[in-house]
């Protein structure tokens, strides 16, 4: 009796995902050897600084802290949710998700700021923040990237605050 073999063909799939951020192709191919598989992802929202600069790192991750931000005596934020963004050439930031903000001591500004590899950021001041022992100024303290380029898309609704203004604490969880 002969051996039977299981003969797999290249299968092609191709979906698009949920948030209608990026189309994804994959493509796999089944050897007896080595199974390979291979992925190509089209992003509509890239960062364009990495075409002039491929190798630079935003790294992305958990921030597996609480962390706390104080104006002054004021509690403004409070979070075990924060992402730790660790980009290259700058120091690490806590970025908190705003439903754990008090986002009703915050005003919007009309300033923004922007990076090539994250997208264009919006501001917000502090509202009262000399009523309230701050020592420094609030005014455009606070950024977000309400519309991030796709390779820092998790940080959409998340805020960040210049740590050199606030005292920002943090403890394990």
């Amino acid at each position: 009796m002969g051996k039977n073999h299981n003969v797999i063909e290249p299968a092609a799939i191709a979906w698009k995902s949920t948030d209608n951020n990026a189309d994804y192709q994959a493509t796999e191919s089944h050897s007896e050897e080595i199974p390979t598989a291979r992925i190509s992802i089209t992003m509509n929202n890239s960062a364009p600084g990495y075409e002039e600069y491929p190798h630079h790192r935003v790294a992305i991750s958990p921030g597996n802290a609480r962390v706390q931000v104080y104006a002054g005596e004021r509690l403004l934020a409070d979070s075990t949710r924060a992402l730790l963004v660790d980009e290259a050439k700058h120091d690490q930031v806590f970025y908190l998700p705003r439903a754990d903000v008090a986002m009703d001591q915050l005003e919007a500004t009309e300033h923004t700021s922007y990076c090539p590899f994250k997208g264009h950021a919006s501001y917000f001041s502090v509202r009262n923040s000399s009523d309230q022992g701050a020592s420094t100024n609030l005014s455009n303290s606070v950024w977000s990237y309400q519309e991030p380029y796709d390779e820092c898309a998790e940080l959409s609704g998340y805020l960040a605050f210049y740590a050199d203004r606030f005292k920002i604490r943090t403890a394990e969880v």
